[in-house]
C-alpha cells in the first residue's frame, strides 16, 4: 500500500518537473523579447543634415520677395527726389525774395516741405523694415515646416543645422564636420519648396 506521504512526494517531484519544463521554454522567449527591446532603444538613429543658407538663398519666394522690395525702395527714392527738387525750388525762390509776405510764405512752405520728407522717410522706412522681418518670418517658417515634413516622410530621426554664421555678415562656421554627401537633404528640401511654389 503507498503512504500518503510517498504520493505526496511523488506529486512534489512531477510539479517541480513540471515547472522546470515551463522555465526552460519561457526563459528564451522572454530573452527574445527582451533582445528586441534592447535593439529597438539602441537602433542607431537615421540622420541626416541641412544648411538653411543654401535653401534659403535660392528659394524662388524669397528671390521674388526680394524683387519686391527693391521695386517699392526705387519708389521711396523716387519720391524723395522729387521732394528734394521741390524743396531746392523753394530755397533758391526765397533767396531772391525781399522781405515781406511771399518770403514767409515761401519759407513756411520750405518749414512743412521738411516736416513731409521727415514723416515720409521715417514712415516709409519703418513699413519697409517691417515687411523684410514679415518675408523673413514667413520663409523661415516654411522652411522649418518642410523640413519637418521631409524628415517624417522619409522616416529620418534627426536632421542637423549643417553651419551657422558666427557674426552677422561673418563666415559661416560648420555645426557638423563631417557629413557624407548624400546626408545632406539642403536641395532636397529645397526643391520640394520651389516646386510647391511655383505651383500655379
Amino acid at each position: 500500500m503507498e503512504k500518503p506521504f510517498e504520493k505526496a512526494g511523488l506529486f512534489a517531484t512531477c510539479l517541480a518537473g513540471t515547472l522546470v519544463a515551463v522555465a526552460l521554454i519561457l526563459v528564451p522567449a522572454r530573452h527574445g523579447t527582451f533582445g528586441a527591446q534592447a535593439g529597438k532603444l539602441f537602433k542607431p538613429p537615421s540622420a541626416a543634415v541641412v544648411d538653411i543658407s543654401v535653401i534659403f538663398e535660392d528659394y524662388q519666394k524669397k528671390i521674388d520677395r526680394e524683387s519686391e522690395m527693391k521695386e517699392q525702395t526705387k519708389g521711396i527714392e523716387e519720391k524723395l527726389k522729387e521732394l528734394e527738387k521741390r524743396y531746392k525750388e523753394i530755397q533758391s525762390e526765397i533767396g531772391n525774395l525781399a522781405e515781406g509776405p511771399k518770403k514767409r510764405e515761401r519759407q513756411v512752405q520750405k518749414y512743412m516741405l521738411e516736416l513731409e520728407v521727415k514723416d515720409y522717410k521715417e514712415g516709409e522706412l519703418k513699413r519697409l523694415e517691417d515687411m523684410q522681418l514679415n518675408h523673413v518670418k514667413e520663409i523661415r517658417d516654411e522652411i522649418e515646416a518642410e523640413i519637418q515634413a521631409y524628415a517624417k516622410s522619409n522616416d529620418i530621426d534627426l536632421i542637423l543645422e549643417k553651419t551657422v554664421t558666427a557674426a552677422r555678415e561673418g563666415p559661416r562656421w560648420p555645426i557638423c564636420h563631417f557629413a557624407k554627401p548624400e546626408l545632406d537633404v539642403s536641395r532636397d528640401i529645397l526643391g520640394r519648396l520651389n516646386a510647391r511654389y511655383r505651383k500655379p
